[in-house]
């Protein structure tokens, strides 16, 4: 039996997964832009679009303007695989494509900066990927269904986010553009781990005292989850008396205490209607309709945080963009802190195994990048 913790996906484990936390909105990329993306950056590699122009006098034809050929157009080479500019292009914008899929309500600013983390990180794991690929080649395995739904799981937590499917990411990767890229890393993935799972996963043992300090922090950590969730909890209730004083604005309260994105918003949430609100407890949305129009919440306690909501508006079906009863609302967030549920002493086991797995798959991949040759064709600014 194959263990739990397999080391999945090479592009989250080499880092390719920047800030996976995100909202959920459209993007151009998201739109079938990644298609015509695809096919301009294919065409930036062809020589022959060089088009020579005449000049103004003289009816002399001006110099064609030089276009770097194939084999310059190399950025990065390992044990003989190559990548080219074109190529190493379409992979940073399917990350940020994916980012933007998973995050639909990250602005313009987010994605900026996301694309620039993604454009700085990217070669490393590129080249990662690219050694194992190589290194694996020859490898013959079998195939291991418990490894492919791992995977598969694996990667619609990690790209398709709460509550999507494998399948659904795989739909949402075809309609960026990016399948062929998606697929070569999914099968590299499935060989990677099924390699690693047949070959070192028997050699992992654990100890006693290894499983009670992994207890022991765990404790240590929920004790001091549960003493920041106190002082937030604490602390919200505070800001509700605060608020409902009137002597501040809502939206400078919310922008003096909330922890989140729409806090330079002055914490507008927009028009909202009940579906918004379906992962909250089911008393959520009832309490909001039941407060008057610039009336404030009590605080709400909910899976990510807690919330004072204000309700600015009441809309009527006939004036909604949704053609529902909607509120527009405001709020201010205060995060909890994580804590790790109730585990099984399988599952505490299972913990350290994937931490030593972690830390042996870390160090393989540094001895395999060592002994393999790697080289820049076109010099480091090219992946610039």
């Amino acid at each position: 039996m194959v263990d739990r913790g397999l080391v999945v996906s090479i592009a989250i484990a080499c880092g390719l997964l920047l800030a996976v936390g995100c909202s959920r909105d459209s993007s151009p990329d998201r739109q079938g832009k990644g298609v015509g993306e695809a096919k301009g950056s294919a065409a930036v590699q062809s020589p022959t679009n060089a088009v020579p122009s005449q000049a103004a006098t003289n009816g002399v034809p001006a110099k064609a303007k030089p276009v770097a050929s194939p084999a310059t157009n190399v950025v990065i080479e390992v044990n003989g695989a190559k990548v080219t500019k074109a190529e190493y292009e379409r992979y940073i914008r399917m990350l940020h494509a994916l980012f933007c899929h998973r995050n639909p309500k990250a602005d313009d600013k987010r994605k900026r900066a996301m694309l620039a983390n993604i454009r700085r990180s990217a070669a490393r794991p590129i080249i990662q990927r690219l050694v194992v690929r190589t290194k694996l080649a020859s490898e013959k395995v079998q195939d291991l269904p418990e490894v492919r739904t791992r995977i598969e799981k694996e990667y619609a937590r990690a790209f398709g986010g709460k509550g999507k499917t494998f399948a659904d990411v795989k739909k949402a990767v075809t309609s960026l553009g990016f399948a062929d890229l998606f697929e070569r890393d999914y099968a590299l993935d499935v060989k990677l781990n099924t390699v690693f799972a047949t070959t070192y996963s028997n050699e992992l043992t654990v100890t006693d005292a290894e499983l009670a300090k992994v207890k022991q922090d765990v404790l240590e950590y929920n004790k001091r989850a549960a003493a920041t969730n106190a002082l937030q909890e604490a602390r919200g209730r505070e800001i509700v008396k605060e608020a409902r004083t009137g002597k501040v604005d809502f939206a400078t309260l919310a922008d003096k205490y909330s922890q989140d994105e729409e806090k330079e918003k002055g914490g507008a949430m927009g028009e909202r209607i009940a579906a918004d609100f379906e992962s909250e407890s089911p008393t959520y949305w009832e309490t909001l309709k039941g407060l008057k129009e610039g009336g404030i919440s009590d605080l709400l306690v909910t899976s990510e945080g807690y919330e004072i909501v204000r309700v600015n508006r009441k809309i009527k079906p006939d004036d909604s963009m949704s053609g529902e009863s909607a509120l527009d609302l405001s709020r201010i967030f205060l995060r909890k802190a994580y804590s790790f549920p109730e585990q099984s002493e399988e599952d505490f086991r299972d913990d350290v195994i994937q931490e030593k797995r972690e830390k042996f798959f870390k160090e393989f991949l540094v001895k395999l990048v060592k002994s393999s040759k790697i080289s820049y064709p076109s010099g480091p600014k090219a992946l610039k």
